[in-house]
């Protein structure tokens, strides 16, 4: 949290006679960072960090050189809500040279459920537009909730035609609106692509992506978050990322978190394509329930991806732990309610801590265990288990909704 400063305080005059490597050293870690915890943020949040931001922006009052460092961090992520009716035109004035990711809010998907038909301030959309166009250093665009941007086909060529010049990372909320208009774009230059919400279900003509690039070539991560795409659409857009790569530029990473519509043979068809598991060194995988991923599943994906360093798939199963690749390091596995029955959901970590202690995967350095619906993970439970087999971690620390990140 962010204090403000006395500004007449004789002591901060000699702040101008210290070099500005020092100067950057002393305010660099005070700018402000926005908590990461929900696509939809509490208000609470919202007014904490716009405090610290002005607070951080005060700063600058000392003096120019303190001014002349603060400038770059102030603006190098920059955050917009839909409620924020005036000076964004005024923000990317002053910033655009130093803004390098730009995220943004936009209403509730929850309030267009509620049939309380949310809406944008006048202007938003063309400030947002032509304030991208200005940004010549921005690498990141983070698009949550109802936000508008890349709604029509002709929207990038309108506000920022030059922004595939600079732009590496994307994270779209795709919810009632075409993701072929923004991947048309950006499709190229992209190394990191994230979907939340890319539902077929909702407006399908509106939402199915009939076009998409011929070819994603600099594409390393993927990651599709919740929802229902249409399987024929996401199989397209993989073939078109998988398609013509240089041997030293393949995909790296797939991440599927919650898409409701994803069985265990969709998943393996996918890898299938262009060889895409063979090159892949993280898979990820988090569904709350399993009903359609089962131990046959794993063992499937498993030898699809030969290469993995990184490996996330519920659940814990014995049958599946001879196939974890030689060279992985680090796994997440999750304890889900189907399997606890009525015995205590640690004994199905005993066959896995035994594999990790026997040195079959020696190479593995990180193992996250986390918990669906709720359940809480105890610690002296996770010692207790780790105990029983005489294995020995060096470090563990809990992860959010219950779960522990253990560094053997």
């Amino acid at each position: 949290m962010m204090h403000s400063m006395p500004q007449h305080d004789p002591g901060y005059s000699n702040l101008a006679d210290l070099p500005v490597e020092l100067l950057v050293l002393i305010f660099y870690p005070l700018r402000p960072t926005f908590p990461r915890t929900s696509d939809d943020p509490a208000n609470s949040d919202i007014i904490q960090y716009r405090r610290d931001v002005k607070a951080f922006a005060r700063l600058r009052r000392l003096t120019i050189a303190v001014s002349q460092v603060i400038t770059p961090p102030l603006f190098e992520e920059v955050i917009i809500w839909a409620n924020q009716t005036t000076g964004i035109r005024d923000l990317f004035a002053l910033g655009a040279d130093h803004i390098k990711n730009l995220v943004i809010y936009g209403p509730s998907a929850l309030s267009y459920h509620r049939k309380q038909s949310p809406r944008l301030p006048d202007n938003f959309e063309d400030a947002i537009g032509q304030g991208l166009g200005r940004c010549s250093q921005i690498r990141s665009l983070e698009c949550y909730e109802l936000h508008t941007i890349f709604a029509r086909r002709n929207w990038l060529a309108r506000y920022a035609l030059s922004l595939p010049s600079t732009l590496r990372r994307l994270v779209l909320h795709a919810y009632k609106m075409n993701v072929s208009y923004a991947l048309l774009g950006l499709g190229r230059s992209l190394e990191t692509l994230e979907i939340r919400d890319w539902d077929s279900t909702v407006s399908p003509t509106m939402t199915r992506p009939t076009h998409l690039p011929s070819k994603m070539p600099n594409l390393k991560h993927i990651a599709l978050h919740s929802r229902v795409p249409r399987i024929n659409d996401l199989k397209k857009l993989f073939r078109r990322i998988t398609s013509g790569r240089r041997p030293s530029n393949y995909l790296e990473s797939i991440s599927f978190i919650e898409v409701r519509n994803l069985g265990a043979h969709v998943i393996i068809e996918i890898l299938s394509i262009n060889d895409l598991g063979t090159h892949l060194t993280s898979f990820r995988l988090k569904m709350s329930s399993h009903w359609q991923l089962h131990i046959r599943s794993a063992m499937d994906i498993l030898k699809a991806c030969p290469n993995l360093l990184e490996f996330a798939y519920p659940p814990a199963a014995e049958e599946t732990l001879q196939h974890l690749p030689r060279l992985l390091q680090e796994l997440e596995v999750m304890l889900v309610p189907e399997y606890w029955d009525y015995d205590p959901p640690m004994i199905y970590l005993i066959p896995l801590l035994t594999h990790v202690k026997s040195g079959q995967t020696s190479h593995l350095r990180i193992l996250s265990i986390v918990s669906a619906s709720g359940y809480v993970i105890n610690r002296a439970s996770l010692v207790s288990a780790f105990a029983q087999v005489g294995l020995h971690f060096a470090a563990c620390v809990r992860l959010p909704k219950g779960g522990w990140r253990i560094r053997l």
